[in-house]
């Protein structure tokens, strides 16, 4: 497997969205931000025709994925010719106004098709001790010396997730809070004992109160 590590991180989000994407109608499938491809290869097994999305920085290797920077450039898709738009653990990287992306979003998905988007909870209950703690919910200061894309440059509330979306003309279907980094992951690295205590408290705590868990899920329709 391609990026073994990175699929360890992320396993339990990939397996929360395909949850959601397996009940959905097949068709054709937008992946943006598909790389390293973990979901786009689940996506085929469902059933869906897959296309992609890569960032200009992490290219790769398909007649079917597009590298484009979704913000500043216009999607080389036809209008209207997907069925499903998935943007997971994207938004948070991006730094313009949302409705220049949504909208190429909402121009290539058909009518009765959908857009799907994960992004953190700037809620979290590990943003809110970090706050507590006197410390920056935001990205390290030695990554301003690094590419803006690498990071995350703003992470949402759900309300404003709705917001974002309604006004793209995007009608809101479900949306939900989940757990996509549970303490009890795989990991090539494992955890001092402080940091697994600190790690299952925050877990133990997102249970306890769902709209702290560390990440927002949801879907619009194209009406």
């Amino acid at each position: 497997m391609v990026n073994k590590e990175y699929y360890q991180i992320h396993e339990a989000r990939y397996k929360y969205n395909l949850s959601k994407t397996e009940k959905f109608r097949k068709g054709k499938v937008l992946d943006v931000g598909c790389y390293p491809g973990h979901l786009s290869e689940a996506f085929e097994k469902q059933g869906w025709e897959v296309w992609g999305i890569c960032s200009p920085f992490e290219k790769m290797k398909s007649k079917r994925v597009k590298a484009v920077n979704v913000e500043r450039e216009e999607w080389p898709f036809e209008k209207e010719s997907m069925d499903l738009i998935v943007m997971t653990e994207i938004i948070e990287h991006l730094t313009d106004d949302s409705k220049k992306y949504l909208g190429e979003a909402f121009k290539v998905l058909k009518k009765g098709g959908r857009i799907l988007i994960t992004t953190p909870n700037v809620t979290r209950w590990q943003n809110v001790i970090n706050l507590i703690l006197g410390k920056n919910i935001y990205f390290p200061l030695k990554q301003l010396e690094e590419e803006i894309y690498y990071r995350h440059n703003r992470e949402f509330t759900m309300r404003e997730l709705e917001e974002i979306l309604k006004k793209s003309g995007f009608v809101i279907e479900e949306k939900d809070y989940f757990i996509g980094y549970p303490p009890f992951r795989e990991r090539n690295k494992r955890d001092g004992l402080g940091i697994k205590i600190v790690k299952w408290i925050n877990y133990l705590l997102s249970l306890a109160t769902p709209k702290r868990k560390d990440n927002l899920f949801i879907v619009g329709v194209k009406k």
